[in-house]
């Protein structure tokens, strides 16, 4: 028997299967809006710009303070600045980034999860 173990964005990788060439998926798709694994990119701008927005200050109880943040609840220690998420009003660079879960809404989580487990099914 052989196995074979594939490293990659999901929905591309899945393209380049045949169909019916799969026999088991294992797959664990992370919640909308959970988590940031840090993988973005810009694109334009200005090079030397630093993208961030806003810097959270930190006192005695502010810093350990709980807040909602993309990528979840996090202790306002835990994040001292804050990045542009699309665009950077400093430099106008464009953050590409690719992850399933950083949808802007729901819905549009819905329709790549639906996007990639079409793949899912052809190849199974």
């Amino acid at each position: 028997m052989k196995h074979r173990f594939y490293l990659g964005d999901a929905l591309e990788v899945l393209k380049t299967l045949p169909d019916q060439s799969v026999h088991c998926c294992v797959s664990s798709p992370p919640y909308w809006g959970l988590r940031d694994y840090g993988t973005a990119t810009w694109e334009g701008g200005e090079e030397s710009c630093d993208h961030v927005v806003a810097e959270i200050r930190t006192g005695f109880n502010l810093a350990e303070s709980v807040v909602s943040v993309r990528g979840g609840a996090k202790k306002l220690k835990e994040i001292p600045k804050l990045q542009a998420r699309a665009i950077c009003p400093k430099c106008g660079a464009k953050r590409m980034d690719k992850q399933i879960g950083l949808e802007s809404t729901p819905k549009e989580y819905v329709e790549q999860l639906v996007d990639v487990f079409r793949e899912v099914w052809r190849v199974l």
